[in-house]
């Protein structure tokens, strides 16, 4: 502002006495000058330095090396640092350049190979979607008892893979060589993590409903209803099932299982008045604690009182004319 009132003058006699009300003596003006003159060095390469500053602060970590160096870029680039000394600039917009080039090859690279991975964990989603679909039915089916919990969220789990799994329309060369650091499309960065543990979270979950619910299918109770239905009706479905329960393969039954033949099963069970109630059997047997050589008959009228008790009990909870059945199970999550 000062020097614009010192050029704005028209003639010496009104410059000498402008210039001496702004400035006592010549050094100062000629100090002032020199620091006007450094401010205009900096403002002309203002873009350059803004541009390069926005990149940096926006870019992410993606390797000691180059994170290391980028943040040395960010000291070096303070804008008090180059107003003191513009001639560091053409220098410092050059480490830039140099940076930029090594970060928009590591990003590439990481980028490309996040999305590698992420499409080999979408395929083994894809893999155990028919499952888990198969599972949801099974786990429908209340009259064989109630699930395993771990098993309930196995769709809800797969859901999330799928939304997670989302490719990327440049995963191969993330386009962040211009004015943007993260890719323009996804704004990837490496602290978003895989979804690998929700995968086997989804693959250890199925595979144990599923074992569940065939060991309920192998119950003599409702095995004997089945096979009695089949001979019966002769539905190759019901067949199959059979079949695969005989052979044990929890692996099958996603195969076999339809939404008519879940159907088919619930009637034919709630036809017999049958009711499922689970008893852990951690519980009966901690009852029963430490068990002397002399005393063996004891606890086995103890086991078996407790069973009685527990039966009588889930008969009172049941509608009048239901069937129960003890199922005794082991814990698992």
């Amino acid at each position: 502002a000062r020097l614009r009132a010192i050029a704005a003058v028209g003639d010496f006699h009104e410059f000498d006495v402008v210039a001496r009300e702004n400035y006592a003596k010549p050094d100062a003006f000629a100090s002032a000058y020199a620091s006007f003159e450094k401010a205009r060095r900096v403002t002309e390469a203002g873009v350059d330095l803004m541009s390069a500053v926005a990149y940096l602060k926006a870019a992410c970590d993606i390797e000691k090396g180059v994170d290391f160096e980028r943040s040395s870029l960010l000291t070096l680039l303070g804008f008090n640092s180059l107003l003191a000394d513009p001639s560091l600039i053409a220098a410092r917009l050059d480490q830039f350049k140099q940076w930029k080039g090594k970060y928009v090859h590591a990003y590439r690279k990481a980028h490309k190979a996040f999305y590698e991975q992420l499409a080999q964990i979408q395929k083994q989603a894809e893999a155990v979607a028919p499952r888990v679909r198969a599972l949801a039915k099974l786990n429908s089916l209340a009259e064989l008892g109630p699930p395993l919990p771990s098993s309930l969220t196995a769709a809800a789990d797969l859901a999330a893979i799928e939304k997670q799994t989302t490719p990327c329309a440049d995963a191969a060369e993330a386009a962040v060589e211009g004015e943007v650091a993260l890719c323009p499309n996804c704004e990837w960065t490496p602290a978003r993590a895989l979804p690998s543990e929700l995968l086997q979270r989804v693959q250890s979950a199925t595979a144990a409903g599923l074992t569940d619910r065939l060991q309920r299918f192998r119950d003599a109770a409702i095995h004997g209803i089945l096979q009695q239905a089949e001979e019966n009706g002769k539905r190759p479905d019901l067949a199959t099932l059979l079949q695969v329960i005989q052979a044990a393969n929890a692996d099958k039954l996603v195969d076999v299982i339809t939404d008519e033949l879940i159907e088919f099963i619930r009637q034919l069970l709630q036809a017999q008045n049958l009711v499922q109630v689970e008893v852990s059997a951690a519980e009966l047997l901690a009852e029963l604690g430490g068990i002397e050589g002399e005393r063996i008959d004891e606890a086995v009228d103890k086991l078996t009182k407790s069973l009685r008790d527990l039966l009588k009990q889930a008969k009172a909870q049941q509608p009048v004319g239901k069937r129960v059945r003890l199922f005794v199970k082991f814990d698992r999550t």
